[in-house]
């Protein structure tokens, strides 16, 4: 399925992927997989905030969502945030 999936291709494994499926992370990554040649600037974890770092994925993620003209109701960041995977 799809989130076997984004874990190997993340390389987020259980609770780690969660998290990082709640800040933007998985899904930028995904994101620079199928669109290589619009990359999304992860942010680094060395000087920035978990919190700081999902603004900033989220931010860029909807942003480049905007940008190739893929509709935002796709992706319900609300409740990805919450934990609902099914989103």
């Amino acid at each position: 399925d799809v989130f076997s999936f984004a874990e190997i291709k993340s390389g987020f494994k259980g609770k780690p992927f969660q998290e990082e499926l709640r800040r933007g992370t998985v899904l930028c990554m995904l994101s620079n997989l199928v669109f290589p040649n619009n990359p999304i600037k992860l942010a680094p974890r060395s000087t920035n905030s978990d919190s700081q770092r999902g603004q900033i994925h989220w931010g860029s993620l909807l942003k480049q969502l905007k940008r190739l003209g893929i509709p935002l109701a796709l992706v319900d960041k609300a409740r990805i945030e919450q934990g609902d995977v099914s989103a």
